[in-house]
């Protein structure tokens, strides 16, 4: 049973997170990348604002925006 599914944004592929952090020629994709082992398709996580830490040490990231980038193979 996959701990976490992601499902593709271009063809609705839903499979386990793993499947999208490495392709079958390249292997593991750089962090932060992923690419729809279906489409091909791939997106890499980008910050669009800084992040804010709490008093209580908490970190919260800034917002994110979903880029597309080249796929590989």
């Amino acid at each position: 049973m996959p701990w976490m599914t992601m499902t593709c944004g271009k063809c609705r592929h839903e499979a386990d997170i793993d499947e999208f952090c490495r392709t079958p020629v390249s292997g593991e994709l750089p962090s932060g990348v992923y690419q729809c082992p279906a489409c091909g398709v791939a997106v890499r996580r980008q910050s669009t604002g800084p992040g804010t830490r709490y008093e209580s040490g908490l970190f919260v990231p800034g917002p994110v925006e979903i880029v597309v980038v080249d796929s590989r193979l």
